[in-house]
């Protein structure tokens, strides 16, 4: 008992110096090795002092640690809310249609049938497709607005005219050219009726 009684002292006092040194670990180790050796009021005291000091220790440590999880979170949505104002500022989508094409297709999509679809595609083919048209539509816009204006300045200087000499006048009227959607309507037509089935078969049933 002599001999477990000193090797209980060295334990001890091991545990003491760890505990100074805040090696809580290893002044818990060496203190219940001490109790176990031989069991005295000294070892229990400084075992439970031990473990007092520990959970003063880890208190403190946890609450700085459980503030900065908010803080971490709080930065991880404001990176969240600015990365796509960043992601929008350096990528910029260029454009590479003109507003008269946005024009057309809204006119499209609004169009109440598929008649007046296929007479805004046709006009828009016929335009694109001759030269001379195309340039006259890049320089002066559509042909209908051109229409407008040339037949409203003729019909003031018909009027003007046909006052001043006491004659009658008479409204010419613009036929717009029907090729294109005639073409479009026989194309589609055609398509149509060869994809559906025959109504006789050569093969015998």
């Amino acid at each position: 008992m002599e001999g477990n009684r000193d090797e209980s002292l060295k334990c001890l006092a091991i545990a003491r110096s760890a505990l100074s040194a805040a090696d809580f670990a290893k002044a818990a180790r060496f203190a219940d090795k001490a109790v176990r050796l031989y069991p005295s009021d000294e070892a229990q005291k400084l075992v439970q002092k031990i473990a007092a000091d520990a959970e003063r220790h880890r208190q403190p440590s946890a609450a700085p640690s459980g503030g900065a999880a908010p803080t971490s979170a709080s930065s991880t949505s404001s990176k969240s809310r600015t990365s796509p104002a960043s992601a929008a500022s350096g990528h910029r989508v260029e454009r590479n249609y003109t507003d008269d094409q946005v024009a057309e297709v809204r006119k499209i999509r609004q169009a109440a049938n598929y008649y007046a679809i296929l007479g805004a595609i046709g006009n828009a083919y016929s335009v694109l497709s001759d030269s001379q048209k195309r340039k006259r539509y890049d320089l002066f816009g559509p042909e209908s607005a051109q229409q407008s204006s040339s037949a409203a300045a003729r019909r003031r200087g018909f009027h003007s005219n046909s006052a001043s000499n006491g004659g009658f006048y008479y409204e010419s009227t613009f036929e717009p050219d029907l090729g294109p959607i005639l073409l479009l309507i026989l194309i589609s037509v055609a398509s149509t009726v060869l994809q559906r089935d025959p109504w006789y078969s050569l093969t015998q049933t």
